[in-house]
C-alpha cells in the first residue's frame, strides 16, 4: 500500500502515520513493490526503478498498461482517489496522480533530478497518450491506447534509435510488429499487407543487415492461427537464395529453388574469389565486383525498405578498388 504524505508534515501526522504502521494488513492490501508503510519517507531510484523499464511500480493501477489491474489504497484503507502525491527520501516529488476508486486516472512519475520518468496524458474523446523517458529526457517509451486496448507501442534504445514497434489496424488486426538492433536496423518483423485477405508478410534478417528469410501467411481470425500461403524465400548470410517456393493455404504449390542444406550453400559461397560479405552484391555471379555492381549496390541502399548498412557500401567499395585487375 502506497503512502502519499510529505516527509516535511507536521508531528501530528507523523503520530497518524506511525500508528498506521502498527496495523496488520492482509498479504493483498501488503504488496512490496508498491512501497510499504515500513518504507515510508525511504524511497530512492535504485530500490524503485526497474533497469529495463523504469519506475513501473504505479503502472499496476492504469487500466490498459499491464494486463492486470490494482486498486490502489490510502492511509486510510480506503480506495484512492482524487490526487495522491509521493516523495522521495530527499523530498522531492516522485509521484503525482489522480485516482477514481483506486484506479489510476492520470500521471507523472519523476525522476530525483526533477526529470519526468513517465506520463499518461488524457484528453476527452481521444487515445490516451503514455510516453516514458530515460534520465536526461530522451524518450524509452510510447504507448496509445483507448478503452484498455493498445493501438500503438514504440520503445526505444538510449541513442533514441526505434527499439520494438507494435502497430494495431483500425479494425483490431495486427498490423505491424518489428523488433531492431542498437542501430535501428530491423532483426525481423510481422507486417499485414493485404488487410482485406489478412495476409501477413514475416521476415527475418542477419545481424550482419541482409535478409535472412521471408515468408507470406494468411491469419484465420476464427481460429486464431496463420497458414502458409504466398511465397516463401531464404537466404544465406551472404546472399545466396537458398530457397523459393509457393504456398497455397499451407499446401506447397511451386517449387523454384528448393532449400538447400547448410553444406551445400557454404560449398557455393567459397567456390567464389569474393569475400563471404559482399558475394551477394556480385549480381552477374561472375566472380567479381563491377562498377555497375557498386552503382546498383548504392541505389539500394538509398530504398526506403533496404537493410544495407554505411559500412557494408564502404567496404563493398573498398574492396572494388583492391580487386586485382
Amino acid at each position: 500500500m502506497i503512502i502519499s504524505n510529505h516527509p516535511f508534515h507536521s508531528k501530528s501526522a507523523l503520530v497518524i502515520v506511525l500508528m498506521l504502521t502498527a496495523w496488520s494488513v492482509s498479504g493483498q492490501d501488503s504488496i512490496r513493490t508498491v512501497l510499504e508503510l515500513d518504507f515510508l519517507f525511504q524511497y530512492d531510484l535504485e530500490e524503485l526503478e526497474d533497469a529495463t523499464d523504469g519506475i513501473v511500480i504505479y503502472d499496476q493501477y492504469c487500466p490498459g498498461i499491464t494486463g492486470q489491474v490494482n486498486l490502489r489504497k490510502d492511509v486510510f484503507n480506503h480506495l484512492a482517489n482524487k490526487e495522491q502525491v509521493d516523495y522521495y527520501s530527499n523530498g522531492k516529488v516522485l509521484h503525482r496522480g489522480v485516482y477514481e476508486d483506486g484506479s489510476l486516472i492520470k500521471y507523472r512519475n519523476y525522476y530525483p533530478n526533477d526529470q519526468v520518468e513517465r506520463e499518461l496524458k488524457v484528453k476527452k474523446g481521444k487515445p490516451k497518450l503514455f510516453t516514458s523517458y530515460y534520465i536526461f529526457g530522451e524518450i524509452r517509451e510510447r504507448r496509445v491506447f483507448d478503452d484498455g486496448f493498445i493501438m500503438l507501442h514504440e520503445k526505444y534504445h538510449y541513442s533514441g534509435r526505434l527499439k520494438y514497434l507494435l502497430e494495431i489496424s483500425d479494425v483490431g488486426y495486427l498490423k505491424m510488429e518489428q523488433w531492431n538492433d542498437e542501430e535501428g536496423f530491423p532483426l525481423k518483423y510481422t507486417e499485414l499487407i493485404d488487410e482485406d485477405s489478412l495476409i501477413y508478410e514475416i521476415a527475418e534478417n542477419y545481424t550482419s543487415g541482409t535478409i535472412k528469410n521471408k515468408r507470406h501467411y494468411i491469419f484465420d481470425p476464427k481460429t486464431e492461427t496463420y497458414c502458409k500461403h504466398g511465397h516463401f524465400e531464404s537466404y544465406t548470410e551472404t546472399g545466396v537464395k537458398v530457397a523459393d517456393m509457393n504456398y497455397e493455404y499451407d499446401q506447397l504449390v511451386q517449387v523454384v529453388i528448393a532449400e538447400k542444406s547448410k553444406t551445400e550453400t557454404e560449398v557455393a559461397a567459397n567456390m567464389s574469389s569474393i569475400p563471404a560479405e559482399y558475394l551477394a552484391f556480385d549480381i552477374d555471379n561472375n566472380g567479381e565486383i563491377t562498377k555497375g555492381e557498386i552503382d546498383e549496390a548504392v541505389n539500394s541502399f538509398f530504398d526506403e525498405d533496404s537493410t544495407l548498412k554505411v559500412s557494408q557500401i564502404n567496404g563493398l567499395v573498398n574492396y572494388f578498388f583492391e580487386q586485382d585487375w
